[in-house]
C-alpha cells in the first residue's frame, strides 16, 4: 500500500528516488507507523529522540522557535523524507521542531536498528549519505527563497504542495490543498494581509479558488508559469 505515498519531490529537501529503488522506502514499509493530526509534533525542539522518521504521507514542516517566542519555518518535508538524522547521528538534542502540516503518516525505527541495517548494506549507507546531502541543500534553498518576492515564494510553495497532491495522491485538477492563509504566512514568512492580497491575484487569473480550510488549484500550469514571471509582470 506504500507505494503509491513514496515517489516525491518536495522542496526544499528533494527527495527523487522511486519506490522500487529506494532501500529505505522498502525497509520502512515493515516499520509500525503512526497518524499525526496537523500541527501534532513529531519531536521537539531540544527533545532527545533516538528514533528516525520516514514520512508515508502528508507533509510535515521544521521550525526553530528563537528566544523571543518567534519561529523560522527552515524547511517543508514530504513523502519518501526522513526525519532526525541530526539529533540522533549528531548525539545532540533536536535544534527545531518537526511537526505535521497536514495530517500525517509516519514509520519509524530505533538508531540501533537503522546503524545494524547500513552495516549490512552498503547501499543503504549511500541512500543516507545522499539524504543527508538534501538536508544540506534544503535549508541552502530555504534561505535562498528568501530573497524572492512574496508572490514568487508563495507560488512556489503552492505549486510543490499541488505536485505531491499529483504525483502521490494521484489527484487531478482541482487540488484541494488543506492551508489556511495563516498557515502560508508563516512557510513564506511574510504578513497575512500579503498572503490574503496574493491568493485574491491569483484567484482572479483563474489559478485557484479559496474557501475557509484552503485552496484549490483549477490550474496547475499556468500556476507553474506565474513561478518565472510572478503576478505583476504577467497579463490577465
Amino acid at each position: 500500500m506504500y507505494d503509491e505515498y513514496l515517489t516525491a519531490k518536495p522542496a526544499f529537501r528533494i527527495f527523487t528516488r522511486s519506490y522500487e529503488t529506494s532501500g529505505w522506502a522498502v525497509f520502512f514499509a515493515s516499520k509500525p507507523t503512526a497518524v499525526y493530526k496537523k500541527r501534532a509534533v513529531i519531536v521537539a525542539q531540544g527533545e532527545e529522540n533516538p528514533n528516525i522518521f520516514y514520512i508515508v504521507r502528508g507533509l510535515v514542516e521544521y521550525t526553530n522557535s528563537g528566544e523571543d517566542g518567534s519561529e523560522n519555518i527552515l524547511e517543508i518535508l514530504g513523502p519518501g523524507n526522513m526525519l532526525n538524522l541530526q539529533p540522533v547521528f549528531g548525539h545532540n538534542p533536536s535544534i527545531a521542531t518537526f511537526a505535521a502540516l497536514s495530517e500525517c503518516t509516519i514509520a519509524s525505527a530505533d538508531k540501533n536498528t537503522i546503524i545494524k541495517m547500513m552495516q549490512q548494506n552498503h547501499e543503504l549507507v549511500m541512500e543516507m549519505l545522499e539524504e543527508m546531502a538534501f538536508i544540506i541543500g534544503g535549508l541552502n534553498r530555504r534561505f535562498a527563497m528568501g530573497t524572492e518576492r512574496s508572490d514568487i515564494r508563495t507560488i512556489r510553495v503552492i505549486q510543490m504542495i499541488s505536485t505531491i497532491h499529483r504525483d502521490i495522491y494521484k489527484e487531478n485538477d482541482p487540488i484541494y490543498i488543506r492551508l489556511s492563509q495563516s498557515d502560508l504566512a508563516r512557510i513564506i514568512q511574510t504578513t497575512r494581509v500579503t498572503i490574503s492580497k496574493i491568493l485574491s491575484d491569483l484567484k482572479r487569473k483563474g489559478v485557484i479558488e479559496t474557501d475557509y480550510g484552503g485552496i484549490s488549484v483549477v490550474n496547475a500550469d499556468l500556476l507553474s508559469k506565474l513561478i518565472k514571471t510572478g503576478l505583476s509582470k504577467t497579463a490577465d
